[in-house]
Protein backbone atom coordinates (compact mmCIF):
# COMPACT_ATOMS: atom_id res chain seq x y z
CA UNK A 1 0.00 0.00 0.00
CA UNK A 2 1.28 3.42 -0.92
CA UNK A 3 0.95 5.40 2.32
CA UNK A 4 1.19 8.68 0.49
CA UNK A 5 -2.29 7.96 -0.82
CA UNK A 6 -3.75 7.51 2.62
CA UNK A 7 -5.52 10.45 4.20
CA UNK A 8 -3.91 10.50 7.62
CA UNK A 9 -5.82 11.68 10.64
CA UNK A 10 -4.69 14.58 12.78
CA UNK A 11 -2.97 12.34 15.26
CA UNK A 12 -0.37 9.66 15.53
CA UNK A 13 0.80 8.07 18.73
CA UNK A 14 4.30 7.01 19.72
CA UNK A 15 4.35 4.14 22.17
CA UNK A 16 6.64 4.93 25.09
CA UNK A 17 7.33 1.22 25.52
CA UNK A 18 10.47 0.20 23.70
CA UNK A 19 10.41 -2.37 20.96
CA UNK A 20 13.20 -4.58 19.57
CA UNK A 21 16.03 -2.50 21.04
CA UNK A 22 16.05 0.28 23.64
CA UNK A 23 16.20 3.05 21.02
CA UNK A 24 13.16 1.79 19.09
CA UNK A 25 9.49 2.59 19.61
CA UNK A 26 6.21 1.97 17.83
CA UNK A 27 4.25 4.68 16.03
CA UNK A 28 0.48 4.29 15.50
CA UNK A 29 -1.42 6.14 12.77
CA UNK A 30 -5.12 6.84 12.81
CA UNK A 31 -6.66 7.19 9.35
CA UNK A 32 -9.82 8.00 7.47
CA UNK A 33 -11.28 4.94 5.79
CA UNK A 34 -14.19 6.62 4.01
CA UNK A 35 -13.88 8.44 0.67
CA UNK A 36 -11.44 7.18 -1.93
CA UNK A 37 -8.55 5.89 0.14
CA UNK A 38 -6.85 2.55 0.57
CA UNK A 39 -6.77 2.89 4.34
CA UNK A 40 -8.36 0.13 6.41
CA UNK A 41 -7.93 1.34 10.00
CA UNK A 42 -5.04 1.82 12.45
CA UNK A 43 -1.49 1.36 11.20
CA UNK A 44 1.78 0.73 13.01
CA UNK A 45 5.37 1.58 12.12
CA UNK A 46 8.62 0.98 13.95
CA UNK A 47 10.60 4.12 14.79
CA UNK A 48 14.37 3.98 14.90
CA UNK A 49 15.26 6.29 17.78
CA UNK A 50 18.74 6.90 16.40
CA UNK A 51 18.00 7.74 12.77
CA UNK A 52 14.34 8.75 13.02
CA UNK A 53 13.44 6.37 10.20
CA UNK A 54 9.99 4.82 10.14
CA UNK A 55 9.45 1.32 8.82
CA UNK A 56 6.70 0.76 6.25
CA UNK A 57 3.35 1.06 7.99
CA UNK A 58 1.34 -2.10 8.49
CA UNK A 59 -2.33 -2.51 9.30
CA UNK A 60 -2.55 -3.47 12.95
CA UNK A 61 -6.28 -3.03 13.66
CA UNK A 62 -9.07 -2.82 11.07
CA UNK A 63 -11.42 -0.01 12.08
CA UNK A 64 -13.85 2.51 10.62
CA UNK A 65 -12.53 6.08 10.45
CA UNK A 66 -10.20 5.93 13.50
CA UNK A 67 -9.54 9.63 13.05
CA UNK A 68 -7.90 10.26 16.41
CA UNK A 69 -5.90 8.08 18.80
CA UNK A 70 -4.89 8.39 22.44
CA UNK A 71 -2.31 6.38 24.37
CA UNK A 72 -2.96 5.55 28.02
CA UNK A 73 -0.43 7.12 30.44
CA UNK A 74 0.86 3.65 31.34
CA UNK A 75 1.56 2.90 27.66
CA UNK A 76 -0.35 -0.39 27.74
CA UNK A 77 -3.60 0.66 26.07
CA UNK A 78 -4.61 2.57 22.95
CA UNK A 79 -7.96 4.23 22.27
CA UNK A 80 -9.47 5.23 18.93
CA UNK A 81 -12.58 7.15 18.00
CA UNK A 82 -14.74 6.51 14.96
CA UNK A 83 -15.43 9.92 13.47
CA UNK A 84 -18.30 8.64 11.32
CA UNK A 85 -20.20 6.94 14.18
CA UNK A 86 -23.57 8.32 15.22
CA UNK A 87 -25.30 7.44 18.48
CA UNK A 88 -28.62 6.84 16.69
CA UNK A 89 -27.33 5.20 13.55
CA UNK A 90 -24.57 3.15 15.25
CA UNK A 91 -25.69 2.41 18.83
CA UNK A 92 -22.91 1.09 21.04
CA UNK A 93 -20.21 2.15 18.58
CA UNK A 94 -17.81 5.07 18.27
CA UNK A 95 -14.97 4.51 20.73
CA UNK A 96 -12.66 1.48 20.78
CA UNK A 97 -10.13 0.23 23.34
CA UNK A 98 -7.09 -1.91 22.52
CA UNK A 99 -4.41 -3.63 24.58
CA UNK A 100 -0.92 -2.85 23.29
CA UNK A 101 1.73 -5.57 23.15
CA UNK A 102 5.05 -3.88 24.09
CA UNK A 103 7.13 -6.48 22.26
CA UNK A 104 5.35 -6.84 18.92
CA UNK A 105 3.35 -3.62 18.88
CA UNK A 106 0.21 -5.64 18.14
CA UNK A 107 -3.17 -4.30 19.23
CA UNK A 108 -5.79 -6.58 20.78
CA UNK A 109 -9.37 -5.34 20.69
CA UNK A 110 -10.89 -5.01 24.17
CA UNK A 111 -14.30 -3.38 23.80
CA UNK A 112 -16.29 -0.60 22.19
CA UNK A 113 -18.89 1.86 23.48
CA UNK A 114 -20.73 4.89 22.16
CA UNK A 115 -19.63 8.44 22.85
CA UNK A 116 -23.29 9.29 23.40
CA UNK A 117 -23.23 11.71 20.47
CA UNK A 118 -22.00 11.94 16.87
CA UNK A 119 -19.10 13.26 14.84
CA UNK A 120 -16.37 12.72 17.45
CA UNK A 121 -13.13 14.46 16.44
CA UNK A 122 -10.75 14.49 19.43
CA UNK A 123 -10.08 12.51 22.60
CA UNK A 124 -7.77 12.74 25.58
CA UNK A 125 -7.03 10.81 28.76
CA UNK A 126 -6.56 12.49 32.10
CA UNK A 127 -3.19 12.27 33.87
CA UNK A 128 -4.35 9.52 36.24
CA UNK A 129 -5.60 7.29 33.44
CA UNK A 130 -9.03 6.96 35.03
CA UNK A 131 -11.17 8.93 32.60
CA UNK A 132 -11.36 9.45 28.85
CA UNK A 133 -12.71 12.65 27.30
CA UNK A 134 -14.22 13.18 23.85
CA UNK A 135 -15.11 16.26 21.79
CA UNK A 136 -18.10 15.55 19.54
CA UNK A 137 -17.84 18.09 16.76
CA UNK A 138 -20.90 16.92 14.86
CA UNK A 139 -23.12 16.50 17.90
CA UNK A 140 -21.98 19.71 19.58
CA UNK A 141 -21.23 17.99 22.87
CA UNK A 142 -18.51 16.77 25.24
CA UNK A 143 -18.38 13.21 26.62
CA UNK A 144 -16.47 11.58 29.46
CA UNK A 145 -16.29 7.89 30.36
CA UNK A 146 -14.48 5.86 32.97
CA UNK A 147 -11.53 3.61 32.19
CA UNK A 148 -11.20 0.20 33.83
CA UNK A 149 -7.90 -1.07 35.29
CA UNK A 150 -7.69 -3.65 32.50
CA UNK A 151 -7.92 -0.89 29.89
CA UNK A 152 -11.51 -1.47 28.90
CA UNK A 153 -13.88 1.42 28.40
CA UNK A 154 -16.27 1.77 31.31
CA UNK A 155 -19.51 3.66 31.55
CA UNK A 156 -20.42 6.92 29.85
CA UNK A 157 -20.43 9.20 32.90
CA UNK A 158 -20.87 12.69 31.45
CA UNK A 159 -22.48 14.13 28.34
CA UNK A 160 -22.66 17.92 28.15
CA UNK A 161 -24.48 19.54 25.24
CA UNK A 162 -23.30 22.96 24.05
CA UNK A 163 -25.85 25.47 22.78
CA UNK A 164 -25.78 28.49 20.49
CA UNK A 165 -24.13 29.70 17.31
CA UNK A 166 -21.85 32.46 16.03
CA UNK A 167 -21.45 34.72 13.02
CA UNK A 168 -20.17 32.41 10.26
CA UNK A 169 -23.27 30.76 8.75
CA UNK A 170 -21.25 28.07 6.99
CA UNK A 171 -19.12 26.87 9.90
CA UNK A 172 -20.78 28.30 13.01
CA UNK A 173 -24.45 27.45 12.57
CA UNK A 174 -24.28 25.58 15.90
CA UNK A 175 -21.84 24.34 18.54
CA UNK A 176 -18.77 22.42 17.35
CA UNK A 177 -16.41 21.39 20.18
CA UNK A 178 -13.08 20.63 18.54
CA UNK A 179 -10.85 19.42 21.36
CA UNK A 180 -10.70 18.30 25.00
CA UNK A 181 -7.67 19.26 27.09
CA UNK A 182 -7.11 18.33 30.76
CA UNK A 183 -5.25 21.11 32.55
CA UNK A 184 -1.69 20.48 33.78
CA UNK A 185 -2.98 20.08 37.35
CA UNK A 186 -5.71 17.67 36.13
CA UNK A 187 -8.43 19.72 37.85
CA UNK A 188 -10.06 21.13 34.74
CA UNK A 189 -10.92 20.19 31.18
CA UNK A 190 -10.79 22.95 28.54
CA UNK A 191 -12.90 22.68 25.39
CA UNK A 192 -12.43 25.06 22.42
CA UNK A 193 -15.71 25.29 20.52
CA UNK A 194 -15.25 26.39 16.91
CA UNK A 195 -18.96 27.01 16.43
CA UNK A 196 -19.38 29.27 19.47
CA UNK A 197 -16.08 31.21 19.47
CA UNK A 198 -15.48 30.18 23.06
CA UNK A 199 -13.30 28.03 25.28
CA UNK A 200 -15.28 26.27 28.01
CA UNK A 201 -13.84 25.10 31.33
CA UNK A 202 -15.20 22.09 33.19
CA UNK A 203 -14.31 20.68 36.59
CA UNK A 204 -13.02 17.11 36.35
CA UNK A 205 -13.50 14.33 38.90
CA UNK A 206 -11.16 11.80 37.33
CA UNK A 207 -12.16 8.60 39.22
CA UNK A 208 -15.81 8.96 38.19
CA UNK A 209 -15.21 10.80 34.88
CA UNK A 210 -17.67 13.43 36.04
CA UNK A 211 -17.60 16.80 34.28
CA UNK A 212 -19.38 19.82 35.74
CA UNK A 213 -19.51 23.46 34.75
CA UNK A 214 -16.93 25.62 36.46
CA UNK A 215 -19.25 28.08 38.19
CA UNK A 216 -16.34 30.34 39.12
CA UNK A 217 -15.98 31.48 35.51
CA UNK A 218 -18.31 31.94 32.54
CA UNK A 219 -15.93 30.55 29.94
CA UNK A 220 -13.63 32.46 27.64
CA UNK A 221 -15.05 34.27 24.63
CA UNK A 222 -12.94 34.90 21.55
CA UNK A 223 -13.41 37.38 18.72
CA UNK A 224 -16.58 36.60 16.80
CA UNK A 225 -15.87 34.43 13.77
CA UNK A 226 -12.39 33.33 14.86
CA UNK A 227 -13.27 29.63 15.18
CA UNK A 228 -11.09 28.20 18.01
CA UNK A 229 -9.93 24.72 17.09
CA UNK A 230 -7.11 23.45 19.32
CA UNK A 231 -5.42 24.39 22.57
CA UNK A 232 -2.03 23.81 24.17
CA UNK A 233 -0.61 24.40 27.64
CA UNK A 234 2.94 25.61 28.09
CA UNK A 235 4.84 22.74 29.75
CA UNK A 236 6.61 24.93 32.32
CA UNK A 237 4.79 28.26 32.55
CA UNK A 238 1.14 29.21 33.30
CA UNK A 239 0.35 30.00 29.68
CA UNK A 240 -2.29 28.59 27.36
CA UNK A 241 -2.53 28.99 23.59
CA UNK A 242 -5.60 28.67 21.36
CA UNK A 243 -5.32 28.40 17.60
CA UNK A 244 -8.23 29.77 15.56
CA UNK A 245 -9.00 28.07 12.29
CA UNK A 246 -11.27 30.62 10.63
CA UNK A 247 -9.24 33.76 11.35
CA UNK A 248 -5.80 32.10 11.14
CA UNK A 249 -4.77 33.52 14.51
CA UNK A 250 -3.40 32.36 17.86
CA UNK A 251 -4.57 33.75 21.19
CA UNK A 252 -2.23 33.60 24.19
CA UNK A 253 -3.66 33.45 27.72
CA UNK A 254 -2.44 33.24 31.29
CA UNK A 255 -3.86 30.15 32.96
CA UNK A 256 -5.05 31.04 36.45
CA UNK A 257 -5.74 28.85 39.49
CA UNK A 258 -9.52 29.32 39.20
CA UNK A 259 -9.47 27.88 35.69
CA UNK A 260 -9.97 31.25 34.06
CA UNK A 261 -7.90 32.38 31.09
CA UNK A 262 -6.60 35.95 31.03
CA UNK A 263 -6.03 37.18 27.50
CA UNK A 264 -2.49 38.36 26.72
CA UNK A 265 -2.06 38.51 22.96
CA UNK A 266 -3.49 37.73 19.53
CA UNK A 267 -1.18 37.15 16.58
CA UNK A 268 -1.76 36.18 12.97
CA UNK A 269 -0.39 32.93 11.60
CA UNK A 270 -0.24 34.34 8.07
CA UNK A 271 2.79 35.93 6.43
CA UNK A 272 2.82 39.75 6.30
CA UNK A 273 0.46 41.08 3.67
CA UNK A 274 -1.48 37.86 3.13
CA UNK A 275 -5.23 37.92 3.68
CA UNK A 276 -7.35 35.09 5.00
CA UNK A 277 -8.23 32.79 2.07
CA UNK A 278 -11.90 32.62 1.19
CA UNK A 279 -13.47 29.26 1.88
CA UNK A 280 -10.66 28.13 4.14
CA UNK A 281 -11.51 24.63 5.30
CA UNK A 282 -8.49 23.80 7.42
CA UNK A 283 -6.47 26.88 8.18
CA UNK A 284 -5.17 25.26 11.34
CA UNK A 285 -4.75 21.62 12.14
CA UNK A 286 -3.06 21.45 15.53
CA UNK A 287 -1.56 23.32 18.44
CA UNK A 288 1.03 21.31 20.27
CA UNK A 289 3.37 21.91 23.21
CA UNK A 290 6.99 21.00 22.61
CA UNK A 291 9.77 20.49 25.12
CA UNK A 292 10.02 24.15 26.09
CA UNK A 293 7.45 25.87 23.96
CA UNK A 294 4.77 25.29 21.37
CA UNK A 295 4.09 25.12 17.68
CA UNK A 296 0.99 25.35 15.55
CA UNK A 297 0.51 23.52 12.29
CA UNK A 298 -1.98 24.65 9.67
CA UNK A 299 -3.03 24.23 6.08
CA UNK A 300 -5.04 26.69 4.07
CA UNK A 301 -7.56 25.87 1.36
CA UNK A 302 -4.92 26.05 -1.36
CA UNK A 303 -3.17 23.02 0.12
CA UNK A 304 -0.16 24.71 1.73
CA UNK A 305 1.20 23.24 4.94
CA UNK A 306 2.60 25.69 7.43
CA UNK A 307 4.01 25.74 10.87
CA UNK A 308 4.23 28.83 13.03
CA UNK A 309 6.14 29.57 16.21
CA UNK A 310 4.49 31.68 18.84
CA UNK A 311 5.28 33.18 22.21
CA UNK A 312 7.57 30.94 24.27
CA UNK A 313 8.09 28.61 21.31
CA UNK A 314 11.64 27.64 20.46
CA UNK A 315 11.60 25.73 17.23
CA UNK A 316 9.44 24.86 14.25
CA UNK A 317 9.12 24.59 10.49
CA UNK A 318 7.21 22.30 8.19
CA UNK A 319 7.57 19.98 5.26
CA UNK A 320 4.40 19.10 3.43
CA UNK A 321 4.72 15.59 2.06
CA UNK A 322 4.32 12.82 4.61
CA UNK A 323 4.39 12.18 8.37
CA UNK A 324 8.00 12.26 9.49
CA UNK A 325 9.83 12.83 12.76
CA UNK A 326 12.66 15.09 13.84
CA UNK A 327 14.80 14.64 16.93
CA UNK A 328 14.14 17.39 19.48
CA UNK A 329 16.18 17.33 22.66
CA UNK A 330 16.18 13.82 24.10
CA UNK A 331 13.54 12.25 21.87
CA UNK A 332 11.67 12.36 18.60
CA UNK A 333 8.65 14.54 18.00
CA UNK A 334 6.44 15.01 15.00
CA UNK A 335 3.11 16.08 13.55
CA UNK A 336 0.83 13.96 11.41
CA UNK A 337 -1.23 15.20 8.48
CA UNK A 338 1.72 15.27 6.08
CA UNK A 339 4.19 17.39 8.02
CA UNK A 340 7.26 17.07 10.22
CA UNK A 341 9.13 19.28 12.64
CA UNK A 342 12.55 20.72 11.88
CA UNK A 343 14.60 22.41 14.62
CA UNK A 344 15.25 26.11 14.15
CA UNK A 345 15.97 28.92 16.55
CA UNK A 346 13.49 31.61 17.42
CA UNK A 347 13.32 34.44 19.90
CA UNK A 348 10.90 34.58 22.78
CA UNK A 349 7.71 36.55 22.33
CA UNK A 350 7.42 36.79 18.56
CA UNK A 351 7.19 34.75 15.39
CA UNK A 352 10.78 34.92 14.20
CA UNK A 353 10.65 32.15 11.63
CA UNK A 354 8.08 31.27 9.02
CA UNK A 355 8.22 28.37 6.64
CA UNK A 356 5.85 27.23 3.96
CA UNK A 357 5.98 24.19 1.73
CA UNK A 358 3.75 23.93 -1.29
CA UNK A 359 2.84 20.54 -2.63
CA UNK A 360 -0.03 18.47 -3.86
CA UNK A 361 -1.70 16.27 -1.30
CA UNK A 362 -1.55 12.64 -2.26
Amino acid sequence: MNLLRVIFSLCFMISSLHAAKPADSFVYFGTYTHAKTESKGIYRSRLDGVTGQLSPAELVAPASDPAFLALHPNGRFLYALDESADVKRNPGQGLKAYALNPTSGALTFLNEISTGSSGACHLAIDATGQSLLVANYGGGSVSAMTLCPDGRLGALASLIQHQGKSVNPNRQEGPHPHGVYPSPDNRFVFVPDLGLDAVFCYLLEAPSAKLTRNTMIAGTSLKAGSGPRHLAFHPHQPFTYVINELFCTIDAFRFQASGSLKHLQTISTLPPGESIPKGTSAAAWAANGTTRGGTALGQDHAGRCRIWKWQCAERAAANCHRPLLQKDGGGWSGVASQAHLVPQDCQRGRRSQYHESRGRRR
